[in-house]
């Protein structure tokens, strides 16, 4: 919904987040929802230019204003990738610009776009650094996305990873699937490369796995990941050393804590998975001294 809105009007977007978790995406996106969707977009990305690149694209003389960035993307959408790397000597550039319409309606230019500003930063720290300009980030945002890393909206893995998968068995004219155990183990992988690394990781297990079973199923044996952040030191002691009591209660505490991160902390899904009543998962996670914080 927010998308759709902030494609119906000009006002400046800033997306940020961190790599990989569909920043670009979003901004194509609203490109093809908005007036200027018949135009190829202005891309520019700010962690390739040089110094003098980023001159001629800022340059105020009224003979050259062709090459002006604001000029060259009028009446389309500006993109504008790795914000955060415009140098601070031409931030104070880029904010004239922004707050003189009237310098280019001299030349009888009046300015129409949507701008988009992208940044894997957070600009309010960068501010308190001193790299970046205060009022500069008040005047790209006035609104804003917050891209969030898949650990923090696990709910979305599978559907992400279904969706890839689906795209390669359509493409390859294949009907290759993930099996129960492996789906609950891609859910509690972390992805520190979000979607990006999503894409990467379809790509290899298939590869790897070229000569699958006649189901066509990918099991947890398959999985080309290496996740060794996903065990738990619990996972990792000796449980023969462990009264029969204390082994069970060390199982279940594990257990327990992998589906509550599975869930991202959604204690009615854990609760309807698990098959324990709320009030008995609740006592269950008190006796096993989980806290929920």
């Amino acid at each position: 919904k927010k998308i759709q809105n902030l494609s119906k009007i000009n006002s400046r977007l800033l997306i940020s987040g961190d790599f990989g978790t569909g920043k670009k995406l979003i901004s194509k996106i609203i490109h093809q929802s908005s007036k200027f969707k018949n135009k190829l977009p202005i891309t520019i990305d700010f962690k390739n230019l040089s110094n003098q690149n980023i001159e001629t694209l800022l340059i105020d003389r009224l003979s050259d204003l062709n090459d002006n960035l604001f000029v060259r993307s009028n009446n389309n959408t500006l993109i504008l990738e790795n914000i955060d790397h415009l140098p601070l000597n031409f931030q104070k550039n880029f904010l004239f610009f922004l707050e003189n319409s009237s310098f280019f309606e001299k030349s009888k230019i009046i300015l129409d776009q949507k701008i988009i500003s992208i940044t894997e930063k957070n600009l309010k720290e960068e501010v308190e650094k001193g790299n970046f300009t205060k009022r500069l980030l008040e005047r790209i945002s006035v609104d804003s996305i917050q891209c969030l890393p898949l650990s923090s909206r696990r709910e979305d893995i599978i559907p992400i990873v279904q969706h890839y998968l689906s795209n390669y068995n359509h493409n390859n004219k294949k009907n290759i699937s993930f099996s129960e155990s492996a789906i609950s183990k891609l859910e509690l992988y972390d992805w520190p490369g979000n979607v990006s690394q999503i894409i990467n990781y379809i790509e290899k297990t298939i590869i790897l796995n070229q000569g699958l079973n006649t189901e066509n199923k990918l099991d947890v044996d398959d999985l080309a990941l290496e996740m060794g952040d996903y065990i738990s030191e619990v996972s990792q002691k000796n449980n023969l050393d462990l009264s029969l009591k204390e082994a069970r209660n060390e199982f279940e505490k594990e257990y327990l804590l992998s589906q509550i991160k599975r869930f991202n902390g959604n204690m009615s899904k854990v609760s309807e998975f698990t098959g324990m009543e709320r009030t008995a998962l609740y006592r269950k996670i008190k006796s096993l001294n989980i806290s929920l914080n």
